[in-house]
């Protein structure tokens, strides 16, 4: 009678180590850092940690955000974050792939004027479509989504 127990603690133990070691041994995929693409030009970087909500909350209610509207980035950067936003309200696998990692909004300094640059860190599995729905947010056109999903564009 007592056999019957131990044998089984015995190989729930075995079946425990084994399973760690096949768990430690698996290599695991680095943690996307979307700082390492913000180029050191970089005037600007604001992190979207809440991108659907937060941001209509910040643009009206802040002083400072507000102080700001009459340089000539300011709208362009504002329109950036708000089509960006839009996209991942309509696009749940794209508020899901953002879920970990929040994107980067850039203002980059270039000559006399400035560029935007939107940093998108992506999980290593992520459905192609997403790409797609990025694209056509920033303005890309169906051109770039008929790309990212794999489907042949003429």
């Amino acid at each position: 009678m007592r056999r019957i127990p131990s044998l089984i603690v015995v190989a729930a133990i075995l079946v425990g180590a084994v399973w760690s070691i096949w768990q430690w041994a698996r290599p695991r995929p680095a943690a996307t850092d979307p700082w390492t693409a913000v180029p050191e030009a970089a005037a600007l970087v604001i992190e979207l940690p809440g991108l659907p909500g937060d941001w209509e909350r910040i643009t009206g209610t802040s002083q400072l955000w507000h102080a700001m509207d009459d340089a000539p980035a300011v709208p362009a950067l504002d329109s950036l974050v708000v089509r960006l936003a839009d996209a991942v309200k309509l696009d749940g696998r794209l508020r899901s792939a953002l879920e970990d990692t929040p994107p980067l909004v850039v203002l980059v300094r270039t000559g006399g004027g400035f560029g935007t640059l939107a940093v998108l860190p992506f999980p290593d599995k992520v459905d192609p479509a997403v790409f797609g729905a990025v694209g056509q947010a920033l303005g890309a056109g169906p051109v770039a989504g008929e790309r990212a999903t794999g489907r042949p564009h003429p």
